[in-house]
């Protein structure tokens, strides 16, 4: 008596659908990381590309930061920082004009810790939103001295976004004018 070899057992397919199994499961475990690991990024990149835009921004108003010598060019408390631009259309140093308020126009940024929102004002205008997709959940800034005037500031910025959450540190020495 003969018998047909040419079938498949049940032990060999069932050998089969196991081995498959586990190379099912390892690709789809190497698949969710690689999503969790994509979607950390992402939302890490959102972060630092807020809080960039928000930290060139102070820098680029800091910069152009002039006082006198009755007045520091700008002003630093826990939650808010003030600059003094010179506008006026004589130079700042010679002019008598220097000295007067109406030549200056004035930046602010306040952090507000109820709704966890760095704000940028010019002048008498509306406070704008500089991190509008992220939560800024702090702000320090640090004053930085020479005798009674402030001369520069330091600072971080404390943001977070879908559950990730970052620290970003910055230092701003803007020039002045000659104090006379």
């Amino acid at each position: 008596m003969q018998h047909n070899k040419k079938g498949v057992t049940l032990l060999e397919i069932l050998i089969a659908v196991l081995l498959m199994s586990v190379i099912f499961l390892a690709v789809s475990s190497l698949y969710l990381a690689a999503r969790r690991f994509y979607i950390t990024a992402r939302d890490k990149a959102v972060i630092s590309s807020e809080a960039q835009y928000a930290i060139q921004h102070i820098y680029k108003y800091a910069m152009q930061a002039m006082g006198d010598k009755n007045t520091a060019p700008f002003t630093v408390t826990a939650n808010q920082l003030d600059i003094r631009i010179y506008t006026g259309a004589a130079d700042p140093i010679t002019s008598t004009a220097y000295g007067n308020s109406s030549n200056y126009t004035s930046y602010s940024y306040t952090y507000n810790d109820t709704d966890k929102k760095l704000y940028f004002q010019e002048g008498s205008g509306s406070p704008q939103d500089l991190m509008e997709k992220v939560s800024v959940t702090g702000l320090t800034l640090n004053k930085i001295e020479s005798g009674t005037v402030t001369t520069a500031f330091t600072g971080s910025i404390t943001a977070s976004y879908n559950g990730q959450s970052q620290i970003f540190y910055f230092s701003c020495y803007p020039r002045f004018a000659s104090f006379h």
